[in-house]
């Protein structure tokens, strides 16, 4: 019998208009210009009309700079007791560079110098530089302004593909013992998930991480944590049933269709939570907020987890682990893949009970849930370890003591 636990409602009957746009929701909501797509141009009309734009010079321009009021007379950075901490200067532009811009104003160990992007301005062009953001001068390169402005560490989002890599300024910064990191690997060390935007198969391919450990080592650590859990909960293997059965009619569990690791199919174990027609034959729905389909009995299970206590069976039989990404729906897999860049790599380990993303992240019911929850899954991917599977557990345990993100 189908259940709401990790449904994700919205890909059921998205329409022919969703499918014909292959745009992902997470994407455009990050981008600004859907306003003006009328005003797109074609290839040729492009073509024709390049010609004739004036070949601007490229200029470093502030963005933004939120310490521009510290500055001193001669220009130099002054410190105001932040000497501590690490001088970071923002360079590129897109969604990647202004969530780091944002990250780096909420966290102490980090001071936000300012965010520079490439822009192309007249020479002598006053009346359009007027509207630019503050202009850095136009001799300067970058690591003479990085100097200047005290950075000890600079974050570049600019792609190389494209053209727009500096890599000899960079490369005089690197010269002038200050520090390069690529956006993507910046904010995953600062916010201990892999960001979506900006992220590219290579990232994979040549960044650290991966070094898992060995699957008789996994698990090992498996086994003794679900042999642990049963141990403690039969108890509740025997009361759970009785009050099921007694709150609402229908089976005491329910079995549902889920991909384990490289896509394999396997059926997860669950006590029933909701009404045993919760969801019209081929449609499956989130679970919402105080949603009406939840049994009395179901609610309690809920806040504290317990219905996912017989899925401590799928790591004994092998087909989960007590830590991964979260199981999801063959369909959804699917459906996901296509909207949501990377989200196959999420088969490449099996799922578990818990997991970083959930412990980090809030019950997901949207497409974009699911994609915060991917950056997660991705970092736990990566630094897969005995360690933090162990930490994971811990947070897993405060997490269920304090109820939170249960529906």
């Amino acid at each position: 019998m189908p259940e709401a636990d990790d449904s994700l409602s919205e890909f059921v009957g998205l329409g022919a208009g969703l499918e014909e746009d292959r745009t992902p929701d997470w994407l455009r909501l990050a981008r600004h210009d859907d306003a003006h797509a009328e005003h797109a141009v074609t290839a040729d009309s492009w073509e024709a009309c390049a010609t004739a734009v004036p070949s601007f010079p490229v200029r470093w321009t502030w963005r933004y700079r939120p310490r521009v009021a510290s500055l001193n007379g001669n220009g130099t950075a002054a410190q105001d007791g932040l000497r501590k901490k690490v001088n970071v200067l923002v360079v590129g532009d897109g969604p990647l560079a202004d969530r780091i811009v944002a990250e780096l104003g909420r966290l102490h160990g980090y001071t936000l110098t300012g965010h520079l992007n490439k822009v192309r301005v007249p020479e002598g062009g006053a009346g359009l530089i007027d509207e630019l953001p503050e202009e850095c001068d136009p001799l300067d390169r970058l690591d003479k302004i990085a100097v200047r402005e005290g950075v000890s560490c600079i974050v570049v989002t600019m792609s190389e593909q494209r053209g727009d890599l500096p890599m000899d300024q960079l490369v005089a910064c690197r010269f002038k013992g200050l520090r390069i990191e690529n956006g993507v690997g910046f904010y995953e060390r600062l916010t201990k998930k892999i960001p979506l935007e900006g992220l590219k198969p290579s990232y994979f391919v040549f960044q650290g991480g991966f070094r898992w450990p060995s699957d008789t080592a996994k698990r090992s650590l498996d086994v003794l944590l679900a042999m642990l859990a049963l141990a403690i909960t039969t108890p509740l293997f025997v009361l759970l049933p009785l009050l099921i059965k007694l709150s609402s009619p229908g089976p005491v569990f329910y079995r549902q269709h889920r991909l384990g690791r490289h896509g394999r199919p396997f059926r997860i174990l669950k006590f029933r939570s909701m009404r045993h027609d919760a969801e019209r034959p081929g449609r499956a729905m989130w679970a919402q907020e105080e949603d009406p389909r939840v049994t009395p009995i179901g609610r309690f299970m809920r806040q504290y987890r317990l219905d996912e206590l017989p899925q401590l069976l799928n790591v004994l039989r092998g087909e989960m682990s007590m830590v991964g990404p979260r199981p999801e729906r063959p369909e959804f897999i699917k459906r996901l893949s296509r909207q949501i860049p990377f989200y196959v790599y999420r088969l490449q380990v099996k799922p578990g009970i818990t997991g970083w993303a959930q412990v980090k992240f809030r019950y997901g019911a949207t497409i974009q849930d699911a994609a915060e929850k991917l950056q997660y899954d991705l970092y736990y991917i990566k630094h897969m370890s005995l360690r933090l599977d162990w930490l994971i557990a811990l947070k897993t345990i405060r997490t269920v003591l304090f109820q939170s993100g249960a529906r």
